[in-house]
């Protein structure tokens, strides 16, 4: 069992929601082997809702998974928009979309350094605080 805590991002949990998603049984997987608190972004259920839209009760699933196991959900403040915004020009030319940035803003707050993501390009690239290097699942 990995020890936590987590950060939760959109691909991981579409694909643990999605059964026909190709990486679903990777996140599967991994989601057996997680310990400990998860925490993620409003923008994390935003995106997982949008990009399930058509799959009818997909998102509750996900929303139920999301409660069930105790995830914090980080309210939206001033300083994590702002230092979001900072993320985003740092990592231009990756790029660093909006709710990535959230995430890392998130991560330096708490010092979360595990991330359920599949996005490797950009966690790979992104570093908390411009120096330490995150842990990616799977």
């Amino acid at each position: 069992m990995k020890r936590g805590p987590f950060l939760l991002d959109t691909g991981f949990l579409v694909a643990l929601i999605n059964s026909a998603d190709p990486d679903h049984a990777v996140c599967a997987k991994a989601w057996e082997t997680v310990g400990g608190p998860l925490a993620t972004t409003e923008g994390v259920l935003v995106e997982t809702a949008h990009l399930l839209r058509k799959r009818v009760g997909a998102f509750d699933v996900g929303w139920k998974l999301v409660k069930s196991v105790g995830t914090h959900l980080a309210a939206p403040t001033r300083p994590r928009f702002d230092r979001s915004l900072e993320l985003m020009m740092t990592y231009a030319d990756v790029p660093m979309d909006l709710v990535d940035a959230l995430l890392v803003a998130l991560a330096e707050e708490t010092s979360i350094t595990h991330v359920l993501t599949l996005d490797r390009r950009g966690f790979e690239t992104y570093r908390l605080n411009g120096k330490r290097k995150f842990t990616l699942l799977p």
